[in-house]
């Protein structure tokens, strides 16, 4: 039986799986836009909102990163990219920020008991967390995150990504060859050049 190889050019994919690999990557660079904005909100009005909303874009980023790690043929393909998203879900494991998307997720609230323990009724998601002016720590149940922190590490996501991204464009550039890689010409020159 003949070895496949393995595929490392998106043109060389399925209909399919192109199309589902450009929705997993756009929902990825989206969700970096996303949370970037919120801070650069939170930094300009000191609104929980914005706040809330940087978490909830965080834990988008993480999904879009394991949807990817779900598609077979990505996962092995582009390892500097994978180097830098595995950076980045390592900082969230050790800033907890995928345990407070997962204590923040509105079932989870439903499921909540009062003292006789009985269920909570349905109704609007209260906002249980609050944030310290003093040392920059929002606290959501028994979570506490430093702010300043989880905002580097988004920033950092974002310029570890344009930098890859850069260094491609740069070279095609200079080459006029695009080196066949599994991240699509228009994302990756629309995300670098939307900075």
């Amino acid at each position: 039986m003949a070895k496949q190889n393995k595929v490392t050019y998106y043109k060389d994919l399925s209909p399919e799986e192109e199309r589902e690999l450009n929705l997993w990557l756009r929902f990825l660079l989206e969700s970096v836009e996303n949370a970037c904005t919120q801070i650069t909100r939170w930094k300009r009005n000191r609104n929980g909102w914005d706040l809330q909303m940087f978490f909830v874009a965080v834990g988008c980023i993480d999904e879009a990163i394991v949807g990817l790690g779900n598609l077979g043929f990505f996962a092995g393909a582009e390892p500097e990219f994978w180097d830098v998203l595995d950076k980045f879900r390592r900082g969230c494991t050790e800033l907890k920020l995928i345990d407070l998307r997962n204590n923040i997720h509105r079932d989870r609230l439903y499921n909540r008991k009062n003292k006789r323990r009985r269920a909570l009724p349905e109704g609007p998601i209260f906002i249980l967390g609050g944030y310290n002016l003093t040392t920059d720590e929002y606290t959501f149940s028994t979570i506490t995150i430093n702010v300043s922190d989880a905002f580097a590490l988004v920033q950092t996501l974002r310029s570890d990504i344009g930098k890859i991204f850069r260094k491609k464009l740069t070279k095609f550039y200079k080459t006029q060859e695009y080196e066949k890689g599994m991240i699509p010409w228009t994302l990756l020159h629309s995300f670098e050049t939307s900075r």
